[in-house]
């Protein structure tokens, strides 16, 4: 009875990119932790929630804004307000935006672990 009314979506969700994204970089052979849905109060008058953010032991070394396709809306105020923090944003746009959100990753975290 279930199976007829669960039907598998046409498309992938920011969900499921978020998580294959986070399998991705838990195999990185780096000493890092990595954190879902980070909230930071007040910053510039408005709050912010990153979607994952890379930590070097308590240090916050990477932010990433992870979209569910490469045609979604990103504000560019969004990412300003991101940039602000002094921290490298890296933008993942859906499934086939994985391979590229890795290369800059491996590329920024070569350089803090050389």
């Amino acid at each position: 009875m279930g199976s007829n009314i669960i039907r598998k979506p046409n498309r992938f969700s920011e969900t499921d990119v978020l998580c294959e994204l986070v399998s991705e970089i838990k195999a990185l052979p780096f000493d890092i932790q990595l954190f879902c849905e980070i909230k930071v109060e007040r910053h510039q008058k408005r709050g912010c929630r990153f979607d994952m953010v890379i930590f070097k032991q308590k240090t916050p070394i990477i932010i990433i804004e992870v979209k569910k396709s490469r045609t979604a809306n990103i504000s560019s105020n969004q990412i300003k307000r991101y940039s602000s923090f002094g921290i490298p944003v890296i933008l993942c746009r859906g499934m086939n935006g994985i391979d590229e959100c890795m290369d800059r990753i491996w590329a920024i975290l070569l350089k803090i672990f050389k």
